[in-house]
């Protein structure tokens, strides 16, 4: 029997996330608008059961959450790399555990690669919540022009926020460098 292979893959590493936090990260993306995409789980944090009850909860009801465990803790460089090796998606959500997205994310970033095949990645504005920028707006270059030019002096291009096209990544043999792990 053939499966339907999902347009997007969601890639959320957790590591003894909070679980408030963990509970509105899942539901922002279940309510998403746009709905073909798996939703790929990866626990770090291996002896945090609570985290893994509130994952393994929502993969009862919903079968595009799929929760992975680490057997101990690898680092998220470790974690986001076993992530790409299992996501099944024709593009990859970056999505970390602490983040909540508006409900049309997936769907007008899905829009844009689908609608433009020369494009290899998305993202978008960042609002902060919960911290000393609460209510700050991150905005970032939205031309060719002024990506090229921001990427001279650091990266303004939110992970969280992003969507990769994986065939971007795997023609070019791109992934985590887990050097750089924290």
């Amino acid at each position: 029997m053939l499966t339907k292979t999902p347009k997007v893959s969601v890639l959320t590493p957790i590591y003894n996330t909070n679980p408030r936090h963990l509970r509105e990260c899942v539901e922002s993306i279940l309510n998403q608008t746009f709905t073909d995409f798996e939703f790929l789980i990866l626990n770090d944090s291996p002896d945090n059961i609570e985290i893994e009850k509130i994952v393994l909860e929502y993969a009862k009801h919903d079968k595009r959450v799929k929760y992975i465990k680490n057997e101990h803790n690898v680092g998220i460089s470790r974690s986001r790399n076993r992530l790409l090796e299992l996501a099944q998606g024709e593009y990859l959500a970056i999505f970390d555990h602490d983040d909540i997205s508006l409900p049309t994310r997936l769907e007008q970033e899905v829009n844009i690669l689908d609608n433009h095949p020369e494009i290899g990645a998305v993202s978008g504005f960042l609002r902060f919540f919960d911290c000393k920028k609460e209510g700050a707006l991150h905005t970032c270059p939205e031309n060719d022009f002024e990506i090229k030019c921001t990427m001279c002096d650091g990266c303004y291009f939110p992970h969280t926020a992003s969507m990769l096209s994986k065939s971007v990544l795997d023609e070019n043999s791109i992934k985590y460098e887990e050097y750089y792990t924290p």
